[in-house]
């Protein structure tokens, strides 16, 4: 809690790596200016929208506001008016904020800043011995730390390589966790709302989102099968016999019934992946490739068993997951039984994603669906708002990152298909060799020449994919052993039982060796990066890990063209030549009928 304040955090790192730190910023916690800003710029759109209407039909727009729907007032001057509070507003609100800074600075110098860098958590009051040689923090830091606007993160800038893996890779304090120190995300690709979230509230939130994926996963077939059943009016109506009735009334509704079946299960597909990424960006992660990597691990999950097992599994889910669990051995028998009795199934799924999917992804079919439904719908009277998403639309010419997490889990299945029919079916891995082939060609088109660049995955997906690699091959093992053990020959039941044993003993060697190495630079290559670049200036990098909010305190203004031929709709306009709003006065008398703004 010491180290909370941009003094005592510099001094402290200073006093670990001398001469090597760069800045210090710490998060601020700043929900209320976040929000005001927020209402701002909304405000602000409204006054655009408003004035341009005014432009385009010669009339002042009113607007009745929520909570005074009696009352009807001038648009314009409504939204004028309530800018101008607002920008007052979020400029009172970061004084504030600069206020407490102060306070604190200045009780960090009153303190000593080397006395409160090293101080214990724990205010003088609590500490049984004041004249230990732990330093302990004086009341009045403590409780301005405590209560104050600081947040518990920070971003620590080096000047030096081998310093910032240093300080990655040593232990800081005798809690673990006290203080944890990663690697910093790119600027752009910061989540703010999870900057500073203690540790035990990502893990509850982690523990959470694992139980509700799961049950996502387990369970997602029944909702599934409820909206397929709508599909199908004659088992309807067998299992409901009050419906035979209404249909015969109404037999038009039979067509309705069949329609909606596919548009629920397109919005079925569609649901899926936005639990799933809501989840993960719940769960903490600082940046936003860490939360498409937990989404991509979601999916993949999501993905082999909503495809792959329930394939497998007969009958009702519950009944056969209650089987499994009874008598475990079960599953081998079910793998080695039914998964090769689905090897057309899988042939024909990869020829629907050779077929459609990518053919989908290729020609961009779903962004131009949903750019045709943006461009019906959404205002399109001002320029910001004909580049502004719209309840998550975007214009079609708006193509956006590629959405990694989205397209491993497909490349996944395709590699858990192809490892388990190798030596079952080979004819599937032909098709799957032309997948691979499309698929190559389709998306690094996608990604050279249509989305924009995204740089920010920083290798988080690969770790990922190499633990459900080392899955889906002892899921082939296990599939192959059941399916060997129907056989009588006791020779390859025995090989087929050593090898999900020697695929599990690999696993755990890479993972005792690799994961450091591959996390963390080693100081050896570090140094040698240092030592090139010894004669390069950085820039400092603190004023790029500010947070967004703290940098719009600064008033706004509706961004538009003014043609005004009325003095009254400018109230405040002047012009610095007496002509020119002479000219401009006497333009506006030869045509009333020219009102309002253009944007």
């Amino acid at each position: 809690m010491s180290l909370r304040t941009p003094h005592t955090l510099k001094y402290y790192m200073d006093y670990l790596f001398p001469q090597d730190v760069q800045g210090v910023t710490v998060a601020v916690e700043c929900a209320d200016l976040e929000k005001s800003v927020a209402k701002r710029e909304r405000t602000r759109n409204s006054l655009e929208h408003a004035m341009a209407v005014s432009a385009q039909t010669g009339t002042r727009p009113t607007y009745r506001p929520k909570k005074e729907l009696q009352k009807e007032y001038d648009a314009i001057d409504y939204f004028t008016e309530k800018l101008s509070k607002l920008n007052r507003k979020v400029y009172e609100k970061y004084q504030f904020l600069v206020e407490k800074q102060q306070e604190l600075e200045a009780e960090c110098i009153a303190t000593g800043v080397d006395k409160a860098a090293f101080a214990s958590a724990a205010p003088v009051s609590s500490v049984d011995d004041e004249s230990s040689s732990q330093i302990a923090l004086n009341e009045a830091l403590h409780r301005h730390i405590k209560d104050g606007i600081t947040r518990s993160s920070a971003f620590v800038s080096f000047t030096s390589l081998q310093t910032a893996q240093t300080a990655q890779q040593i232990l800081q304090t005798e809690n673990p966790l006290e203080m944890e120190i990663v690697a910093a995300p790119q600027p752009d690709d910061i989540v703010w709302e999870n900057i500073g979230r203690s540790k035990q509230e990502k893990d509850s939130w982690r523990l959470i989102s694992t139980a509700i994926s799961t049950a996502v996963i387990l369970f997602w077939t029944i909702p599934t099968a409820a909206v397929v059943a709508f599909s199908t009016v004659e088992n309807l109506q067998l299992n409901y016999p009050g419906l035979k009735s209404f249909f015969e009334k109404y037999p038009w509704m039979i067509q309705v019934f069949k329609q909606i079946s596919p548009l629920g299960l397109a919005v079925m597909t569609a649901l899926a992946p936005m639990i799933m990424t809501y989840l993960s960006k719940r769960e903490g992660h600082p940046s936003g490739a860490q939360v498409k990597g937990s989404t991509f691990t979601k999916l993949v999950y999501f993905q082999t068993f909503q495809i792959f097992f329930v394939s497998v599994i007969a009958g009702s889910l519950i009944e056969s997951l209650s089987k499994v669990l009874d008598q475990p051995q079960l599953l081998v028998k079910m793998l080695g039984t039914s998964i090769p009795a689905q090897a057309t199934m899988f042939m024909s799924y990869l020829i629907v994603k050779i077929g459609v999917d990518l053919d989908v992804e290729l020609l961009r079919v779903m962004p131009l669906i949903l750019g045709f439904v943006y461009k019906l719908f959404a205002p399109k009277v001002t320029a910001r708002e004909r580049s502004s998403p719209w309840f998550g639309l975007r214009p079609a010419s708006f193509a956006g990152d590629f959405d990694t997490g989205g397209a491993l889990p497909d490349y996944f299945l395709a590699l858990l298909l192809v490892v388990t029919f190798c030596a079952i079916a080979p004819l599937l891995n032909y098709f799957a060799l032309v997948y691979f082939i499309v698929a190559e060609l389709v998306f690094r088109r996608q990604v050279l020449y249509v989305y924009d660049p995204s740089p920010h995955s920083s290798g988080v997906y690969w770790p990922r994919l190499h633990t459900f690699l080392v899955g889906a091959l002892l899921l082939s093992q296990v599939t192959f052993l059941g399916m060997i053990s129907l056989k009588i020959a006791p020779g390859p039941i025995a090989a087929a039982t050593a090898l999900p044993f020697v695929s599990a003993v690999y696993y755990l060697y890479i993972e005792g060796i690799f994961p450091r190495s591959a996390k963390n630079l080693p100081l050896f290559s570090c140094a040698r990066l240092d030592k090139q670049r010894a004669g390069h200036v950085f820039a400092n990098l603190s004023a790029a890990f500010v947070q967004p909010a703290l940098t719009a305190s600064d008033p706004i203004k509706p961004d538009y063209s003014e043609l005004a031929t009325n003095v009254q709709d400018h109230p405040h306009t002047s012009t610095s030549n007496g002509d020119e709003e002479d000219g401009l006065s006497r333009s506006t008398a030869k045509d009333k009928s020219m009102k309002g703004f253009h944007i």
